[in-house]
């Protein structure tokens, strides 16, 4: 059979694009109510506390009888104390008490990569119904706090629950200060005191349904933030000698010796990468949360050098302490570490981190480094640090931004000649490059996974697994814990379904995955657009000896988003696809998607974007 490629062709019939609706949920909808919920704090001149709660659930809907008819509530035993002091089921006019059988208090085994001292409480509330109040009052009682001599609280109201009622008391034996965000003026808040007092002035409910690719707006509910300190510089001075002192200590000689091996190296870049990816390989993760001297406070690097694990406390202090031997002015700082980070919209100096990385700065150069991980990037940056505040613990401590991830920092490029063969078979020989921050989740894998695995994974950048008889990559070395990029070669034999169209049978190309992202009905969205990391995707596709194109087919857009570029031209006997896509940013923010500029960006990504059939005849 000869084939004739007569033109490319973008049908929409075919377009991978779809509606995808999104909406608060209304109250009516809600699993359960909280029909009052009402806090009392009393902070001690230590900052040390006491909590006294009571809370009333009203159970609207079936899977809320399982989910709360046993109720489970869990505190750390080392630092804390906890005791139910009522719990009962309130059906209409009757009410009927726990008994004391039903209230279990046991302790749980540690979770994950980790210690702790958790214990689990229990309650089995009788005769569980729809229509339902659940009621609860007990204390937790905090004797020892993760940060000596720092008090720090935030709340928010409604995010993914349905809250008629609630209230805060805080009585406090020292100063504290507070700040709220109430754009919709829910709240009414007032100074107590030393203390501060809360109430819910109606009923709020912020739970987006029907929506993909979610990134909380965290100022789509109103906030509260309370804290003993009045600026970040009064971090309290304990905490800060003890991270200090163990940097300034002498190393192990397991450090000596990685201090040793890093001095090889001439750039600052790869003395900090030998420094980490040896780190990784002579200490393993694992977690340490019990507040013994505060659960902020790292253990002395001899004791982690002898134990051969620590967590990211232990890291941290570890990498820095030897950073600073080579020449770094090294320290540790916190950071909230989350892929998908929210921020809160507070200013107020209230501990919101859960992980501590390292800042180091040399020759004018400022690294953010996270030895956490099993992977060293000195030369980029994390995701799940990139873009957001960090205290870094000098002598006073400051918050300092961390930069964001750009699209120069990692790129996906694809090269490929196409072969359509009859019948029904298309095969594939090229190349992919992975650079700079797209190699971070492939580098280190040939030390866990198969590079069968692997190849499997690489598939997916290539083709459409499902489409696909065959594939092979050629050989490749991922053992190594250092991000470096990678460049393979390739060879995928495809199953050729033909497309039918009203011009022919053609052939399908799909467009570039992160396009996808950018459908939905903007008019109807209600959480900023998840992106993932800015990145710059490339591909060129020849297709071998397939005849004729009347005309070149281009198209391109702009904004500050995305760009992207879409081209069929002739060269020779061939057709030759190429496209680049530039995602720039990491999301979009809610008050841009509602903007006119998203709105003109989803007009051209649905003209330009579109599914490509190239349409061939006899």
């Amino acid at each position: 059979m000869k084939m004739i490629w007569l033109a490319a062709l973008l049908l929409g019939l075919l377009s991978g694009f779809s509606n995808t609706w999104a909406r608060w949920q209304r109250p009516d909808e809600a699993e359960y109510a909280v029909d009052f919920e009402n806090v009392k704090v009393t902070v001690h001149k230590d900052a040390t506390f006491n909590l006294e709660t009571e809370v009333s659930l009203e159970i609207l809907k079936d899977v809320a009888r399982a989910k709360f008819g046993l109720t489970r509530l869990s505190y750390n035993s080392r630092s804390s104390s906890f005791k139910v002091l009522e719990a009962k089921t309130i059906n209409g006019d009757r009410v009927l008490p726990v008994r004391s059988e039903h209230i279990e208090n046991k302790p749980l085994a540690s979770s994950g990569p980790g210690f702790d001292e958790i214990r689990q409480v229990t309650i089995a509330f009788p005769e569980v119904n729809v229509g339902s109040k659940l009621y609860m009052r007990f204390t937790r009682e905090v004797t020892k706090t993760s940060i000596p001599g720092f008090f720090s609280w935030s709340s928010s109201f409604g995010l993914n629950e349905y809250v008629k009622n609630s209230t805060l008391q805080v009585d406090s034996d020292m100063p504290l200060n507070w700040e709220v965000f109430d754009p919709e003026k829910y709240l009414q808040v007032e100074a107590q005191g030393k203390g501060v007092k809360a109430r819910l002035l109606r009923p709020i409910y912020r739970q987006v349904t029907e929506e993909e690719n979610v990134k909380t707006d965290t100022r789509a509910m109103p906030w509260l933030g309370i804290t003993s300190l009045a600026k970040w510089s009064e971090f309290p001075k304990q905490t800060l000698d003890v991270y200090e002192q163990r940097l300034s200590s002498p190393l192990p000689e397991k450090y000596q010796q990685i201090v040793q091996q890093a001095k090889s190296k001439n750039r600052d870049v790869d003395v900090i990468n030998e420094v980490i990816s040896r780190l990784e390989e002579a200490i393993r993760y694992v977690g340490d949360w019990v507040p013994v001297e505060g659960a902020i406070h790292p253990r002395p690097l001899a004791t982690v050098a002898e134990t051969g694990f620590g967590d990211c406390k232990d890291f941290a202090t570890g990498a820095a302490a030897m950073l600073r031997k080579l020449g770094f002015d090294a320290h540790a700082a916190f950071v909230r570490r989350d892929r998908n980070d929210t921020t809160v919209p507070l200013r107020v100096p209230f501990f919101n981190f859960n992980h501590t990385i390292v800042y180091a700065e040399k020759g004018g150069k400022t690294y953010w480094l996270d030895p956490t991980n099993t992977t060293s990037f000195a030369q980029g940056l994390y995701e799940d640090i990139a873009n957001r505040e960090a205290l870094v613990l000098l002598d006073s401590p400051v918050l300092k931004m961390i930069p964001p991830i750009t699209d120069a920092m990692g790129s996906v490029k694809i090269n490929a000649q196409v072969d359509i063969h009859s019948p029904r078979s298309v095969e594939l020989h090229g190349s992919i490059s992975l650079l700079g921050h797209a190699m971070v989740p492939f580098t280190g894998l040939a030390l866990s996974y198969s590079k069968a695995s692997i190849d499997y994974d690489l598939l997916y950048f290539v083709s459409v697994p499902g489409r696909v008889d065959a594939f092979h990559f050629d050989d490749f070395d991922l053992s190594s814990r250092i991000v470096r990029d990678l460049t393979t070669s390739f060879t995928v034999t495809e199953k050729w379904l033909p497309v039918p169209t009203s011009a022919g049978t053609g052939y399908l190309v799909s467009p570039p995955r992160p396009i996808e992202t950018f459908v939905f009905r903007r008019e109807d969205r209600q959480s900023s657009l998840y992106l993932g990391p800015p990145r710059t995707v490339e591909r060129e596709l020849v297709f071998r000896k397939v005849g004729r194109l009347d005309h070149k087919v281009q198209c391109e857009g702009h904004s500050e988003w995305i760009d992207f570029r879409r081209e069929f031209r002739k060269r020779g006997s061939d057709i030759v696809l190429t496209e680049k896509i530039t995602l720039k940013k990491d999301r979009v923010d809610i008050d841009e998607i509602r903007k006119e500029a998203f709105q003109k960006l989803q007009d051209s990504l649905n003209l330009c974007q579109q599914p490509a059939i190239l349409v061939l005849r006899k």
